[in-house]
This record gives structure tokens, sequence and C-alpha cells, in this order.
């Protein structure tokens, strides 16, 4: 699906969210003519900027009170 996302015109930032672990990743370009950067895990606890859309994330707003799904059985 990323590389699916990254043909999207006008999309600035892609950020991967688990919904099985606590666990994030990002990339992002500056216009639609520069390459993605490479996907990058996002730290817990922090806040992820988002230039491209004069916003940020707040890694406990994402996470604070979501109940995650339980690990599958192997």
């Amino acid at each position: 699906k990323l590389l699916a996302y990254q043909r999207l015109a006008g999309l600035r930032h892609i950020v991967l969210i688990s919904s099985i672990e606590e666990a994030a990743w990002a990339c992002q370009r500056s216009n639609d003519d520069a390459p993605w950067s490479a996907l990058q895990p996002w730290a817990p606890g922090t806040t992820l900027p988002l230039p491209g859309i004069d916003a940020q994330l707040n890694w406990d707003a994402v996470y604070g009170g979501v109940g995650l799904a339980p690990p599958r059985a192997p």
C-alpha cells in the first residue's frame, strides 16, 4: 500500500500506525516532484511534525485510550 500512497498527487505525508502494537512509521516529500524520504520509525512519546500541512501529531493523542488488537497466534 505504501507505493500506492506514494503515487497520489498532492500527498505530502504518509503515517503508518499499527493497530497491534504501539508502533508507527512516517515518510514525507516537499512537493509532487520531490522524492519521498525513507520510511522512518516514529519514536514513542514524541510529536511528529507534518510541515506540508502545517500540523503535527502527538504520539500520546494518537495512542491514548486506544485498545490495541490482541497478538495473532503463530
